[in-house]
């Protein structure tokens, strides 16, 4: 069997200041390139050409205008068409880091959803797709590829030793403030949602209402932020999303300074609706050993966010971090409150071993380390003084014991004779 192609499918526009990182970064893993230029005037096309020329890809750079994200996606996979087994999907300011396996064609799956990482999230997004199977987008933003024929296509995880690395550092996020750039994505979104005379007007539709609630967070609009993950929370739909909405609206909570008891309802209402992640109970014990000052409480919580594997199955927003350190070290921490000394020496001791620790936080641990291994030193001769003391009290009451059975030996008794009658 054949080794399957891949093409490269891109829209861009501007992108000459961050595109080689892309490029080259996916060169070892496509056999040409379609890529659809916008109307780019800083010369990207030129630069596409003269970095694949000299790494010996061929292909070609579509150029076309601006349709929206949508349609212009939509439209680079139709360049794609007839080229290649494969599309394999990035924007121009992420890149890839590991190998990328390439699978084999199989006429049941319609792509693969590719493992994506920024700071200390991990989500999982469909960006390996097999052309035959006419994929496109849909969405004014945040838009999602689908195919018309088939609700549901069947796209798997992409196992591997790979990550693409997502940055905000295209032309879309260059000389704009972060705040200003979500906020219109905002009033885009809002907008589809309420506004009637919108051509993309949608007022049910789950992702722009949860992709506004995001769109409100980054741009700091926490009260606007809180009302929207709560809507997106009470549609339903795709649990994930609905765990993720729930979550948030705890930590906008936080933010806004609300009540103790009403942030740890709502981190508890996270949990419950999905309770293999540990990212909400780990928000409770934070809440408990830092503001209520009750670490004993907190610990409960941290032991067993600290027990919760990571989720391999699940695919939005994972923060790595809580499941690699961050539960543990809060375990450690509230782990002296309740006396269990040997948890936190075992915890304090598994964070500095595996290294994962920030290299501003080692410091921290290998004091609370030295606490613990002290404690337990502490703790193991007082129990080896007991233990000698037992001892000691054991061979003394043994040695009573025998001198006791000794003085209870009975003295043999001496009989009367009796002379019998002679007849």
């Amino acid at each position: 069997m054949s080794k399957p192609t891949v093409t490269l499918c891109m829209i861009v526009k501007d992108e000459s200041h961050i595109i080689q990182d892309c490029l080259k970064s996916v060169a070892p893993f496509i056999d040409r390139y379609d890529i659809t230029d916008t109307g780019s005037t800083d010369g990207t096309q030129d630069l596409i050409k003269k970095t694949f020329d000299e790494l010996g890809i061929p292909g070609d750079v579509h150029q076309s205008d601006w349709k929206g994200f949508g349609k212009s996606r939509s439209e680079s996979l139709e360049n794609c068409e007839g080229k290649a087994d494969y599309g394999l999907i990035i924007d121009a300011d992420d890149y890839i880091t590991g190998e990328l396996p390439i699978p084999p064609l199989d006429p049941n799956i319609d792509g693969y959803s590719l493992r994506i990482s920024r700071g200390e999230f991990t989500w999982w997004r469909t960006q390996l797709v097999k052309l035959s199977s006419q994929w496109h987008y849909v969405g004014v933003l945040h838009e999602y590829a689908g195919i018309k024929t088939k609700p549901q296509p069947n796209v798997v995880k992409l196992d591997g030793n790979y990550k693409i690395n997502a940055r905000t550092e295209g032309a879309r996020n260059v000389g704009i403030d972060p705040i200003e750039k979500y906020s219109k994505d905002a009033d885009v979104l809002l907008s589809a949602l309420t506004n009637e005379e919108d051509p993309n007007y949608e007022p049910d539709n789950e992702r722009y209402k949860f992709y506004l609630a995001q769109s409100y967070f980054d741009s700091q609009q926490w009260e606007k932020a809180e009302e929207w993950y709560q809507k997106r929370a009470d549609a339903g739909g795709w649990p994930e999303e609905v765990f993720y909405s729930l979550m948030r609206v705890g930590m906008c909570k936080a933010i806004l300074g609300q009540s103790t008891g009403e942030i740890i309802h709502a981190f508890l209402l996270a949990h419950h609706a999905r309770p293999t992640r540990a990212e909400p109970l780990y928000h409770i014990a934070r809440t408990y050993r830092e503001i209520l000052e009750m670490p004993a409480v907190g610990y409960i919580f941290a032991k067993r966010a600290a027990e919760l594997p990571y989720p391999k199955d699940d695919i939005l927003f994972i923060a790595q971090d809580t499941y690699t350190w961050q539960a543990l070290d809060e375990l450690a921490t509230c782990a002296h409150s309740v006396g269990d000394i040997h948890i936190g020496l075992a915890a304090s001791q598994k964070l500095l071993s595996e290294g994962h620790l920030p290299e501003e936080q080692i410091e921290r641990v290998s004091g609370n380390y030295k606490i613990y291994h002290q404690l337990v030193s502490q703790y193991q001769a007082h129990v080896a003084q007991e233990q000698q003391a037992k001892n000691l009290q054991q061979k003394m009451e043994k040695k009573h014991q025998k001198e006791e059975r000794k003085n209870r030996v009975k003295k043999p008794t001496k009989q009367k004779s009796r002379k019998q009658k002679v007849k």
